[in-house]
Formats: structure tokens, C-alpha cells, sequence
């Protein structure tokens, strides 16, 4: 699938997208910046180990569900939601991340999310935070409620831009 072609629908929909060989999804939506509605249910990306700026750029997306991915094989998800500023709903419930080790820039520039929920993201492994949520400037509540920062050594600028954050679990 050619992305270029990606970047000109504004609702794209994967029905049983099955690709359980893809072990690289760096850039799929990359700059689809026209993309306004994603539907990736039953997208099975089971042995997927880099979504380094899956979605970065998308910057009419609004919401999100991805609650059902399979990312425990994923080690690196920077930039994977970097300025995506019109997303107001992301769903992340059910993701286990226990072999990621880098999510630098992870929420980068998304301006419009209010809530997230990140409790059941396991950080065991992870090394870098760096700006993870800067400049999510509208941001209202955030649970990190089980965040395991033992293996975190670098955490520079992680809740920068965040001025109204006044939740924080």
C-alpha cells in the first residue's frame, strides 16, 4: 500500500487488516494531515516492533481507538501521535507496552486532548520520556497511576506546555 495515496482520503477504514508478518509500521499515516476519521478494529499488527510516527502529522484526526491492539512486541513508539492537535478522544485502555523502551514525543503537540488515561501503560522497560507530553497545553487529567520509572533516564520536558494539567493520578 502506497502511503502518498494515504494522504489523500479523510476516512480511511481497515476491515480484518491482517498482517501478522509486519514487523515495521514507522510512518504508515505519516502527514495525513487530511485524515479526519480512522477505523483500525480488528487490525492485527501482532508481530509489529517499531510505530515510530505511525500517526504523526495527522492533524485533523479527532479520535482514536486503538484499545485492542496487540503491541507487545512493539519496542519503540516515538512520535507515534506527535502533532496530532485536533484529537480530542484517544482510547488506549488495553494496551500492553511492556517492551517498549521509547516513547519520546509520544503526545507531542496534541493541543486538544483533555483526558488521558495512560494507568495500564507498563514502563518497565522504557528509557526515554523525553517530551512525551509537551505541548498538550488543554490537557486536564492524566492518570499514570502505575508508571514504573525505573529504567527511565531521560524525562526532560515531559510535561512541558502542560499549564492547565491540574489532575495528575
Amino acid at each position: 500500500m502506497d502511503v502518498c495515496i494515504l494522504k489523500k482520503f479523510n476516512i480511511i477504514i481497515f476491515r480484518n487488516f491482517n498482517a501478522p508478518s509486519v514487523t515495521n509500521m514507522a510512518g504508515i499515516f505519516l502527514d495525513c494531515n487530511k485524515l479526519a476519521s480512522l477505523d483500525l478494529s480488528n487490525f492485527n499488527i501482532s508481530s509489529v516492533k517499531d510505530m515510530v510516527d505511525m500517526f504523526y502529522g495527522c492533524s485533523n484526526l479527532l479520535s482514536l481507538d486503538i484499545s485492542n491492539y496487540n503491541v507487545t512486541s512493539v519496542t519503540n513508539i516515538s512520535h507515534m501521535f506527535y502533532g496530532c492537535s485536533k484529537l480530542t478522544s484517544l482510547n488506549l485502555k488495553n494496551i500492553k507496552t511492556s517492551s517498549v523502551e521509547y516513547m519520546d514525543y509520544i503526545f507531542y503537540g496534541c493541543s486538544n486532548l483533555k483526558t488521558l488515561d495512560l494507568s495500564n501503560f507498563d514502563t518497565t522497560s522504557v528509557k526515554n520520556m523525553n517530551s512525551m507530553l509537551e505541548g498538550c497545553n488543554n490537557l486536564i487529567s492524566l492518570n499514570l497511576n502505575n508508571f514504573n520509572l525505573s529504567s527511565t533516564y531521560n524525562m526532560c520536558h515531559m510535561f512541558y506546555g502542560c499549564k492547565i494539567l491540574f489532575h495528575y493520578i
